[in-house]
Order: structure tokens, then C-alpha cells, then sequence
């Protein structure tokens, strides 16, 4: 049975970069990644996408064939995933797969729609940023006092997973077509309606900050 969904877009990425994703999810079988190959020009050209041959059992790959802006590329993986909760995340980054299989298995995920998890951001100059949004570090999920600050900052899609039922239920809650910041209006549309947030305040998400890209 599918439990989690995690989504990613991939435009011509060299699936190395794929495989080492890939590798940082734990080994479980409730898992399942779906892929959405937004036009690569390899892709396109041979009529199947170039992640189709990856060894994943778990891996879905949805090719399109005209592409689009990241906000239409994560509502259409919305539209493929089956799991209960959606993870989206970006393919040069890692989870910790320790603590995601922590969190995954944990009961009082039941308790929530919306859950936050600690983040270790890597800089260009070696710099390392640990975010837990002012939580102890501990292996315990607990509900969220103050939300406003997350309204302005913190907005990124990697930084949590959300109950797919939720979702369905608020079509409002979406991402916009552009190709910059689609995460911001999804987050704000998604604090202001969820009642239901946790915070587990372990890093789990490793996010490579790269200074050249959007």
C-alpha cells in the first residue's frame, strides 16, 4: 500500500543526480516517487523519458511533451500520486533517511494535515544552516504554536508533507504557473485553511543552495 508520495520535476538533469536523489530515500516499500520529466530534450526527441530506465521499482515517470513552469509540473504530479501524504522535493537536494524513515513510521503522523520538519541548509562557501523554527532538535512530533512567521518566511515546499485528502478537499490550494517562488502562494493558501500542523523538529531535509540558480 502507498503511504507517501514524492513528488520532483526534472528538466535535463544528469541522472546522476537522479541516482544520488534516489539513494537518500530509505528503503521501504509504502514509498513511491513520481517523477515528472517536464519536457527534456532528450527526452522529447526519443519519445520516452531518459529516467524510464532507472533501477527503481518504486519510480513512476510522467513524460510531457511541451514544457511547463514548476508550479503546472508539481499540480500535475498532484494529479499521478496515490499515497496518502505528498512530499515534494528537488532532485539536487537529499533527505536524511534515517529521520525520514523515523518520521514516516511514526502513528501520530494521524494526528495532523500539515507537518514541518527540521532542515540542514548547505552554502556555496561551506556555510552550514540548521533550521528547526525554534524547536528543540528532538525525534518527537509536536504541534505548531505560531504560524504567522511561516506566512512570510520558510515557505519552500521541501520543508514539509501534507495529507493528499486535504489537498483534494481545497482545490484552492495549488501552485501558481510561474517559474519563481510557485512555492509561496501554495504555502500561504495552505497556513491560512490547515488546522492540523506538526513540527518535527529533526533534520531531515538536506537543501544545496545554489547562488546561480532562480
Amino acid at each position: 500500500m502507498i503511504k507517501f508520495s514524492i513528488l520532483l520535476a526534472y528538466w535535463n538533469l544528469d541522472l546522476g543526480l537522479v541516482r544520488r536523489f534516489l539513494e537518500s530515500l530509505p528503503d521501504r516499500n509504502d514509498i513511491e516517487i513520481v517523477l515528472i520529466d517536464n519536457a527534456s530534450e532528450e527526452s522529447v526527441a526519443k519519445g520516452v523519458s531518459v529516467c524510464e530506465g532507472l533501477e527503481d521499482t518504486r519510480l513512476r515517470v510522467v513524460l510531457l511533451k511541451a514544457r511547463v513552469s514548476l508550479g503546472e509540473c508539481r499540480n500535475i504530479g498532484l494529479q499521478h500520486a496515490r499515497g496518502e501524504w505528498i512530499l515534494f522535493a528537488d532532485l539536487d537536494d537529499a533527505y536524511i533517511p534515517e529521520a525520514l524513515n523515523n518520521l514516516l513510521d511514526k502513528q501520530e503522523i494521524a494526528e495532523y494535515d500539515l507537518i514541518y520538519w527540521g532542515t540542514r541548509t548547505l552554502h556555496p562557501n561551506g556555510q552550514v544552516v540548521e533550521d528547526t523554527y525554534g524547536y528543540q532538535p528532538g525525534e518527537e512530533i509536536v504541534p505548531m504554536g505560531e504560524r504567522n512567521y511561516l506566512l512570510h518566511h520558510r515557505f519552500e515546499s521541501w520543508r514539509k508533507m501534507v495529507r493528499r485528502s486535504f489537498l483534494m478537499q481545497h482545490p484552492e490550494i495549488h501552485f501558481d504557473p510561474c517559474l519563481l517562488c510557485e512555492d509561496y502562494s501554495y504555502c500561504v493558501r495552505l497556513l491560512l485553511t490547515v488546522e492540523r500542523v506538526g513540527v518535527f523538529p529533526q533534520l531531515l531535509y538536506q537543501y544545496l543552495r545554489n547562488d546561480a540558480s532562480i
